[in-house]
């Protein structure tokens, strides 16, 4: 069985920057093969999410939250930004960025085209 190589890499959150010399030094190898996606999870602190916002720019924008398109497919990293909240509640003021529930409506709004939306 013939597979094919990635088109990028997701990694969905969680992701424990408490070493982050050894996350940045993981993140510049595997974004020298392949573009490098991350997700602000539940478990990470407005300082890790701020690290993120600084080693990703293009992505986040200044915000805790971005999406990005491949292959006409939609893919939306949301942040619930409350510490240990597995219900993934969208608004709450330690979210940097716009009102990330307009904005999600406004992706969504943009994305009834694609194939597929990947939140």
């Amino acid at each position: 069985m013939r597979v094919d190589a990635p088109d990028f890499v997701l990694i969905p959150g969680d992701i424990g920057l408490g070493n982050i010399a050894f996350f940045a030094d993981l993140l510049t190898e595997v974004g020298h093969h392949l573009p490098l996606y991350v997700v602000a999870g539940n478990d990470e602190t407005c300082g890790d999410r701020a690290r993120l916002r600084h080693m990703f720019p293009d992505h986040f924008r200044e915000r805790d939250f971005y999406s990005f398109r491949h292959k006409n497919s939609c893919f939306i990293a949301l942040c619930n930004a409350i510490p240990d909240d597995h219900i993934g509640h969208l608004s709450s003021e330690a979210i940097k960025g716009e009102d990330q529930s307009a904005w999600l409506a406004g992706e969504l709004d943009d994305a009834r085209d694609m194939d597929h939306v990947f939140i």
